[in-house]
């Protein structure tokens, strides 16, 4: 299902997820958490920790949506986060 649909005006609109994923990386070399999404265009935040980056995408989120014309919002959206984060573990057998 496609998550565009034709506007009476003939204008392509965006239509709305039941709730917004966001996708959340570790970067390793650089330390810190990034975030992205393809509900949210304009998404792209980072932060030190994981719950500074659910912070920052909560408090980015409201601002994106208007700046895409996103506006037929209800009062609460929900979000959903997937964290994506590899380490190396070193075999005590080695």
């Amino acid at each position: 299902m496609s998550r565009y649909r034709r506007a009476e005006s003939d204008m392509v609109t965006r239509s709305l997820p039941e709730k917004f994923e966001v996708r959340a990386h570790w970067d390793a070399e650089a330390g810190v958490w990034w975030a992205e999404s393809d509900d949210i265009p304009g998404l792209v935040t980072e932060a030190k920790t994981f719950d500074d980056l659910v912070s920052n995408v909560c408090a980015l989120i409201p601002d994106l949506l208007e700046l895409n014309g996103i506006s037929n919002l209800p009062a609460e959206v929900p979000v959903s986060f997937k964290a994506d984060r590899q380490e190396t573990v070193t075999s005590r057998h080695s």
